[in-house]
């Protein structure tokens, strides 16, 4: 099952089992429990998946640690046998021993003292290395799974921004898009700490195990104390929660508004708004590291906490170690030696578990919100169609088409009604607002019509496979999009198979092979971030090969001439004249010279469609295009 269906069985899954798992919190009294749970389930619940999909390596981490707890408790167990070894000149005493006494029986009649210690003593030295040794190995495993799952999570972020519709994706900012992915490794973080806190739980249930071993009411006073300290750390722990939230937050504003600046470089020097820019960041900055600056050093209040109690509890404990021994003699001394080593390393590991639920809590906005992204029960998806297409036929037809775009005063489109003949070149006119863009992003399958229906021959869009339609298509946009990468890889984008006489005769019909021939390089040009080495007209004509060489039945042309020269349109005109003859072109163009030729012009006012006709058909109207054609004639 892959991560989206995942993801989405769970989703369906939850109302109940949430409503159940609440009831009998509640019903026991555990409101705690309750509450952060509710606050939490969505990253709860998407980490427990990450970790079942990973479980070979969660299932092996598990197990190494509570093996490496278990024998390394059993150490101290048998360190403490082999002291009183000592004071009962060699025999060990059954009192010491409780359950296992039967082997110390065993011991004591069939070995001599001598014999008993080496063997205890050896125990300890196999014991603590077999611990170690699987310590070693579950730590292993932990690194694997955190590989493994930060990995995971890129590809599955980046699946979903691909798979989310473009409506809705395009709600996002650049910077905050890249920092869900910038963000997966504090996931990996939130893992280490994870491991490091079942780790510590391990060995601390099994020293506590000791502990009440040697005595319970010993064991009773120590964990009233402990308890006392872990309250008022759970405060600390919460309070680095928020202000982790706070960091976040101000990191994620501080990415967008540099990849923002960034993308805009021109517009912040050509306005001299370098300082503003600067000002605007720095202002994020200071929040982000005040706020780091207050987790960091409320996280590291933990630490001292336990280390003052340490301290504390050890000298009460030989305080009364003293008073055992005037006592009871110096038998005592030696259990409560034992006692006192291994309460010695449990209170170290109570500080470890509570950092690491701060650092936990530190990394957990992160998670949440890494799993709101890849919740799918709240996004909408890619229609993607499933009814192969092959071919135009005939005609593509828009009937009552209306598009309304979220937060939009008025309809993009409004019942719109078109024909776009197979073969022939259809024409969009109007001015800004008009509505020519909504109609290419409807036939690119980027928006879905909010009414009304697009038939190609006959069939609705919507059903065909997105897949197979947009294969047949080329778009070359206003503003084109080149990868920094070469000439020939950006031609090559649509159709990375292409051999290299096909990519240069793509650029020929698009007249751009000329230009790339008299650069150093040829078609091994490196155009740099957008493009940014090559000149407008350039671009523009590499964009046009870009869709040539997919060879599609329909060609876009959104606005291909309207920030150019007037050589470097005439040459894009002269490539769209070429293509004519082959393809069925749909050309958006304020330039009414473009669009002259076509066999109809559609001419759009707020969304309505209020004239149509060829261009001598339209000047004859006196109307809308009519004046358009007249304002740019004196102009120019």
């Amino acid at each position: 099952m892959d991560s989206k269906a995942l993801l989405s069985d769970v989703n369906k899954r939850t109302p109940n089992t949430h409503s159940r798992l609440n009831r009998k919190i509640r019903q026991s009294g555990w409101r705690w429990i309750s509450q952060n749970y509710a606050e939490h389930k969505y990253a709860i619940r998407f980490f427990l998946h990450a970790l079942n999909e990973n479980r070979k390596y969660s299932a092996l981490a598990i197990l190494c640690n509570l093996l490496a707890a278990l024998f390394d408790g059993s150490t101290f167990a048998i360190m403490a046998i082999a002291i009183d070894s000592l004071f009962q000149s060699g025999n060990i005493g059954a009192e010491s021993t409780g359950q296992i006494a039967f082997v110390v029986d065993y011991l004591n009649n069939n070995f001599s003292p001598a014999t008993i210690f080496l063997i205890l003593v050896g125990l300890i030295i196999v014991t603590q290395l077999l611990s170690a040794g699987l310590s070693f190995g579950g730590n292993s495993a932990v690194a694997y799974l955190q590989a493994n799952l930060e990995t995971s999570i890129s590809r599955r972020l980046f699946d979903q921004f691909l798979s989310i519709s473009y409506a809705q994706i395009s709600k996002y900012k650049t910077g905050d898009l890249i920092s869900y992915i910038s963000q997966v490794n504090q996931f990996g973080l939130f893992i280490l700490h994870t491991n490091t806190f079942i780790t510590t739980l391990f060995t601390i249930i099994v020293y506590v195990g000791l502990l009440l071993w040697f005595s319970w009411s010993m064991t009773l006073v120590a964990a009233l104390v402990l308890g006392l300290v872990s309250i008022s750390v759970r405060k600390i722990i919460l309070k680095v929660r928020s202000i982790s939230r706070t960091e976040l937050n101000e990191s994620v504003r501080v990415n967008e508004h540099i990849n923002e600046y960034i993308s805009g470089m021109r517009l912040v020097r050509t306005f001299a708004q370098e300082n503003v820019a600067l000002q605007k960041v720095e202002d994020h900055l200071q929040k982000s590291r005040t706020a780091k600056r207050q987790g960091l050093v409320w996280s590291s209040l933990v630490s001292p906490v336990f280390q003052s109690v340490l301290v504390i509890g050890i000298a009460c404990f030989l305080l009364a170690s003293y008073f055992a021994v005037n006592v009871f003699g110096a038998q005592p001394l030696a259990q409560t030696a034992v006692f006192l080593l291994i309460l010695y390393r449990l209170m170290p590991r109570i500080g470890t578990v509570n950092t690491s639920m701060a650092r936990q809590m530190q990394y957990l906005p992160a998670l949440e919100r890494i799993a709101a992204m890849l919740r799918s029960d709240d996004k909408e998806y890619l229609n993607q169609g499933k009814l192969p297409f092959t071919q135009l036929q005939q005609k593509i037809e828009f009937k009552d088409v209306s598009l309304s775009y979220e937060g939009g005063e008025r309809s993009a489109l409004d019942e719109f009604n078109a024909i776009i003949p197979r073969g022939s070149m259809v024409a969009l006119v109007g001015e800004s607002g008009a509505g020519k863009s909504s109609i290419m992003n409807l036939l690119l399958r980027l928006y879905e019509p909010s009414s009304g229906q697009i038939m190609v021959d006959g069939v609705d869009l919507s059903n065909l496979k997105r897949s197979d339609w947009l294969n047949h298509i080329g778009i070359v946009d206003q503003d084109p999009f080149l990868l920094n990468a070469t000439i020939r890889e950006n031609i090559a984008f649509g159709k990375p198979d292409a051999d290299e006489d096909a990519i240069i005769r793509a650029a020929q019909a698009a007249n751009a092979h000329e230009f790339i021939m008299d650069l150093n390089h040829g078609y091994d040009t490196k155009v740099g971030d957008r493009g940014i080495r090559l000149s407008g007209g350039q671009r523009q004509r590499i964009s046009i090969a870009r869709a040539i060489l997919r060879d599609p039945e329909l060609l876009l042309f959104d606005e291909a001439t309207s920030d150019l020269d007037s050589q470097s349109e005439m040459l894009i005109q002269a490539a769209i004249h070429e293509l004519r003859q082959e393809h069925t072109l749909l050309v958006i163009a304020h330039r009414l010279s473009t669009v002259s030729m076509a066999d109809s012009i559609l001419v759009l006012s707020q969304g309505k469609l209020v004239e149509q006709g060829t261009h001598a058909e339209l000047l004859e109207t006196s109307g809308t295009y009519a004046r358009f054609w007249q304002i740019q004639s004196t102009a120019s």
